[in-house]
C-alpha cells in the first residue's frame, strides 16, 4: 500500500497464475482510492510462453462486488453490456455509465 498524497492511497497486487506448477499469466493489479470516494483499478496481464503459443488468450477479467446503495457507476471498456471474445466486435470502447443493479 502506498499513500500518494494525504488523500489517496494506492494497493498493488501482484499474482501468478499456475495449473499443474505450469505458470499461464503474471498479472498485476492497481487499485487507487480517491479522498472523493472513486476507485481506479487496472490490470497488467502478461501471459508465458505456453499461451503465447495459442490463437487466442484464455478470458481473463475483473469481478466485484458493489453495495446496491450507490446509484452510479462508471467504467473504460468494451460496453455497454457483457462481451466476449467472439462478439467483443460488436462493442465499442468508450466511457459508460450505469447501476449497480444493471451490471
Amino acid at each position: 500500500v502506498i499513500l500518494t498524497d494525504q488523500y489517496t492511497c494506492t494497493a498493488e497486487c501482484q499474482i501468478v497464475h499456475a495449473v499443474w506448477g505450469t505458470t499461464l499469466f503474471n498479472t498485476t493489479v492497481h487499485y487507487t482510492v480517491f479522498s472523493n470516494g472513486q476507485i481506479k483499478v487496472s490490470q497488467k496481464l502478461v501471459p508465458s510462453a505456453v499461451l503465447r503459443r495459442l490463437p487466442s488468450l484464455p478470458r481473463v477479467g475483473l469481478t466485484m462486488q458493489l453495495i446496491p446503495s450507490l446509484c452510479s457507476v462508471g467504467y473504460f471498456g468494451r460496453g455497454p453490456g457483457e462481451n466476449y471474445p467472439d462478439r467483443k466486435s460488436g462493442s465499442e470502447f468508450g466511457l459508460y455509465s450505469t447501476t449497480p443493479a444493471e451490471m
